[in-house]
């Protein structure tokens, strides 16, 4: 009978020894699928990192090109102020120029009036 417990215990210890074998198999194939995982999520961070930090440039080179947009309005604006405001000097210029003309022709007008002309024989 030890015999056959013997040999019992080895096919037992034998098939044991199998399905150790696979599970180590399964396990060594679930690892290696993990590391193709890993790799992948690895090289998605990547991309998302790299798209972010283009994303981040844009943004920033849009508002350097905003600022500069701002600040070249501003200065037409100022332009068109100064422009503005020396039109509105030339304007007051020539109503006093023409106030002044105005007078000198009124007084012209008043001192020909003074002159007869005798009519002719």
């Amino acid at each position: 009978m030890a015999a056959d417990e013997v040999r019992a215990l080895a096919g037992r210890s034998s098939q044991a020894a199998r399905q150790i074998r696979t599970l180590i198999q399964e396990t060594r194939d679930k690892l290696a699928g993990s590391d193709t995982m890993v790799s992948r999520f690895h090289a998605s961070i990547k991309e998302i990192r790299a798209s972010i930090l283009a994303i981040s440039q844009g943004m920033q080179d849009s508002s350097a090109g905003q600022a500069g947009g701002v600040e070249s309005v501003n200065k037409a604006i100022s332009q068109i102020d100064a422009m503005t405001q020396q039109d509105a000097s030339t304007v007051e210029q020539l109503a006093a120029k023409a106030e002044d003309l105005s007078r000198v022709a009124n007084n012209s007008a008043r001192t020909v009036e003074r002159f007869t002309v005798g009519q002719a024989q």
